[in-house]
């Protein structure tokens, strides 16, 4: 299933200038990974991540609704080396 809109919709991250920014294709949430820490188990989500990125997830999203803030800037700063450019 291809969820409708996603061929023309913007990425908001970009510091482009609109008119110069990518604009998502379906194709690129073909593999999506939303983490969950409980699922992810002794492994640890950056274990789980890089697989799920070798393995050809082109977009993570880093949930874990139990942390502080503290504790996601740490996860976050931990899943950017384990991607690092490859998502």
């Amino acid at each position: 299933m291809t969820p409708t809109g996603l061929a023309t919709a913007p990425r908001t991250t970009s510091a482009a200038p609109a008119g110069q920014r990518r604009r998502l294709a379906a194709d690129d949430l073909a593999l999506y990974l939303v983490t969950d820490p409980a699922l992810s188990g002794a492994r640890g989500i950056a274990a789980v991540v890089d697989a799920a990125v070798s393995g050809g997830v082109r977009f993570v999203q880093l949930r874990d609704k139990d942390a502080d803030d503290a504790a996601i800037v740490e996860q976050l700063v931990a899943l950017s080396a384990v991607i690092a450019g490859r998502a």
